[in-house]
């Protein structure tokens, strides 16, 4: 076996031997054994516990797939340093990269942060599956509730690691939160509309006054909340389009909540008539146009008033009671078009515009 730590040839005092390239094929084997393993499992895992992560498996499958990688590097790099004295991972670890004074920064310390920023968010994956599962069997189904717990969870973690972080590089947390008072001062001036937004995440989150999946109503925009953010919410619009809201406008602007709202709620839909029009016939076919459509309460009153004479015809209101409020223009239309249907089926018109204009003829 002595040829096995035979050297080849000798780079910067590192000596490649047959023991390193057999020694790495084994770590390169391993790995990809280990991925083709994490990526047949991994989602069978998730959904045998019944973990439903909405656009997370992938992300997840990639926080694994990175300390994995990482994990590899560090076993290529022991492998190397089999028989090489020359490759010690004290000696490179204490390397500078550079120095302030008493002030320095080594290898080691970036990649103390680097794997603590991954064991945070490989915590934070962690933690959010048991969360899941602990709600998932305590049956708490309110998604804002249980956005709110993670959303906590991941911001006090991540504080936890940048504290940990700023410490390892040597710096004194409590001198840097005093020295910086009056820049922070400065920045909140700066950036008081960030703040408000970020303090308006919170009270959205603890008050409940929004939650994910709510119906509401902001400058005439009808959309459905998809994710809220401590900074920013993501709503749905009835277009499909997603529009990132700054949540400050959740807590300044008045805000309507379809879903907050009773289970039925009144609309109206609004037609005219001609002049010298039967208005007792309009008022019936008006109730059997909203009667006659599945989505209306039959339960509630459906109320036909006439609301005015126009200046083209008699204008007509006719309000009733329905319950699937994202479905509402839908419902509408549809009540419109058995309106239109009625009204050429027993003779009603709907006038059109009308102007009288007066000719005259003078004399230059």
């Amino acid at each position: 076996m002595s040829f096995l730590y035979y050297s080849f040839f000798e780079i910067w005092e590192i000596k490649i031997m047959p023991i390193h390239f057999l020694l790495i094929a084994g770590v390169i084997v391993g790995y990809r054994l280990a991925r083709k393993f994490i990526r047949r499992n991994l989602r069978h895992f998730l959904e045998d516990q019944h973990l439903k992560i909405e656009g997370k498996e992938i992300a997840l499958y990639r926080l694994v797939m990175q300390m994995l990688q990482v994990l590899t590097a560090f076993l290529v790099f022991y492998c190397l340093g089999v028989k090489n004295p020359a490759i010690s991972l004290d000696s490179i670890m204490q390397s500078e990269l550079f120095r302030i004074n008493t002030f320095k920064i080594t290898i080691g310390q970036i990649v103390f942060i680097i794997i603590l920023f991954f064991v945070a968010r490989a915590i934070v994956n962690i933690l959010k599956i048991l969360m899941i599962r602990a709600m998932n069997k305590r049956k708490i189904t309110d998604e804002t509730k249980r956005h709110t717990l993670i959303l906590l969870t991941k911001y006090f973690i991540y504080v936890v690691v940048i504290v940990i972080s700023v410490k390892s590089l040597g710096v004194d947390v409590t001198w840097l939160v005093a020295s910086s008072a009056a820049l922070l001062v400065g920045l909140g001036l700066g950036l008081q509309h960030i703040f408000s937004d970020i303090m308006s995440g919170f009270i959205i989150l603890f008050e409940g006054a929004i939650k994910i999946g709510d119906i509401i109503e902001v400058d005439k925009m009808v959309a459905r909340v998809k994710r809220i953010n401590i900074r920013t919410s993501l709503v749905r619009t009835r277009d499909g389009i997603l529009v990132t809201v700054p949540n400050s406008r959740f807590t300044r602007e008045n805000i309507i909540n379809w879903s907050n709202s009773e289970t039925l709620t009144r609309f109206l839909v609004t037609t005219r008539v001609a002049f010298g029009t039967d208005t007792v016939l309009v008022k019936e076919l008006l109730h059997r146009a909203a009667l006659e459509h599945p989505a209306v309460d039959k339960r509630s009153n459906i109320q036909i008033f006439l609301a005015n004479f126009g200046e083209n015809g008699l204008e007509f209101e006719l309000y009733f009671w329905a319950n699937k409020k994202w479905e509402i223009p839908a419902i509408q239309s549809e009540i419109r078009f058995k309106i239109d249907e009625l009204f050429r089926q027993y003779g009603v018109k709907i006038p059109l515009p009308q102007r009288d204009v007066t000719m005259t003829n003078k004399e230059i």
